[in-house]
C-alpha cells in the first residue's frame, strides 16, 4: 500500500466509505458530478458487501473518523460514521445541489417524510439557522421523533398545515411528490425551492404559472459523494452541531438482521447492523 495512503489511513484507522463508487474518469465525473458517474458502483446494489463481515474498498471513497472517535471515543465514532451518509445526501440537497442555491439562514422548511434522510435534512436545516421546520409524517412514531429533532410542526397530512404559512423550502424526502408540488402551490414563498430527494416513479404535476410567478426554483439531488460533502458532515457532528445517534433504534448483528429490517418488526428510527462479533 502507497505511503501516503497508510500516513492518512493508519492499520486499524476508523473510516466511513461513501456508498457510491464513481470512477474518475468518465464525462460526469470530470465535469464534478460523481453521483451521476457513467460507470457507477454502488455498494449493496450492484456491488456485494453492504452485510458483509469484511469488504475492500478503495482509499479515494474512504473518510477517517479521527475527529468523531476523538470526542466521542470509538464505539460512538462509529454509530456515528455509519450515519454519514443520509446525512451528506441532505447536506449536498440544502447546501450544494444546485447552481444557484438559495440556501440562507432563517429560512422557512417544510420537510415530507420523516425517516432518516428526512430527518437528517431537519438536523441539518436547524444546524444551519432555519427559523422554523415543519414536517409531514403518516407516521405518529415519527412526527414524535420528528419533533425530538427539533420540528416546530409535525403534521399528519399536507392539508394539516395552517393555510397562513409560507415556506422559502419544500422538501420531499417520501417520494410525495404530487404532495410536494400541491403544497409549493399553497405556500411556497416568492424565491422558494421545490427540492426532491426520494426516489420514486409516481408522475408529480407541475404548475407553470405558480412557479413563474413565484419565481420559485424545483430540482432533484441525487447522491452523497462530491465537494467534500461527507468530510463535512463529520466535522459538524464532531463539534456537536448534528446529533446522529437520537436517529439510532437500535443495533443487531448480522444474524439478526434480516428480522430486525423486516417491515414488520421497524419502528421510527434507524437500525444499524454491526458485522463483526467484536467490541467494534
Amino acid at each position: 500500500m502507497p505511503e501516503r495512503i497508510l500516513r492518512k489511513f493508519p492499520l486499524g484507522a476508523l473510516v466511513t466509505a461513501e456508498e457510491m463508487q464513481w470512477c474518475g474518469r468518465c464525462d460526469q465525473c470530470r465535469f464534478g458530478q460523481p453521483n451521476h458517474c457513467e460507470a457507477l458502483e454502488e455498494i449493496g446494489f450492484t456491488r456485494d458487501g453492504s452485510h458483509a463481515e469484511l469488504i475492500a474498498v478503495d482509499a479515494r471513497y474512504l473518510w477517517p473518523l479521527a475527529p468523531l472517535e476523538s470526542r466521542f471515543g470509538a464505539d460512538a465514532a462509529l454509530r456515528m460514521g455509519a450515519m454519514v451518509e443520509p446525512y451528506a445526501v441532505s447536506y449536498r440537497a440544502l447546501f450544494q445541489g444546485a447552481p444557484g442555491n438559495r440556501w440562507a439562514p432563517g429560512s422557512r422548511v417544510v420537510i415530507l417524510g420523516a425517516g432518516p434522510i428526512g430527518l437528517a435534512a431537519l438536523d441539518l436545516a436547524r444546524a444551519a439557522g432555519a427559523a422554523s421546520i415543519a414536517v409531514v409524517e403518516p407516521r405518529e412514531d415519527r412526527r414524535h421523533l420528528a419533533m425530538r429533532f427539533g420540528a416546530g410542526a409535525a403534521r399528519e397530512k399536507p392539508d394539516d398545515l395552517p393555510t397562513s404559512l409560507e415556506f422559502d423550502w419544500v422538501i420531499d424526502a417520501a417520494g410525495a411528490g404530487h404532495a410536494a408540488m400541491e403544497i409549493a402551490a399553497r405556500h411556497l414563498s416568492v424565491g422558494g425551492s421545490v427540492c426532491f430527494l426520494a426516489r420514486t416513479d409516481a408522475p408529480a404535476a407541475v404548475w407553470p404559472e405558480m412557479l413563474i410567478t413565484k419565481n420559485a426554483r424545483v430540482f432533484g439531488s441525487q447522491g452523497h459523494s462530491g465537494e467534500g460533502a461527507f468530510r463535512r458532515v463529520i466535522d459538524m457532528m464532531a463539534e456537536g452541531l448534528l446529533h446522529p445517534l437520537e436517529m439510532l433504534e437500535g443495533v443487531c448483528s448480522l444474524p439478526e438482521a434480516g428480522g430486525r429490517l423486516s417491515r414488520q418488526h421497524r419502528g421510527a428510527g434507524k437500525i444499524l447492523v454491526r458485522p463483526l462479533s467484536t467490541d467494534r
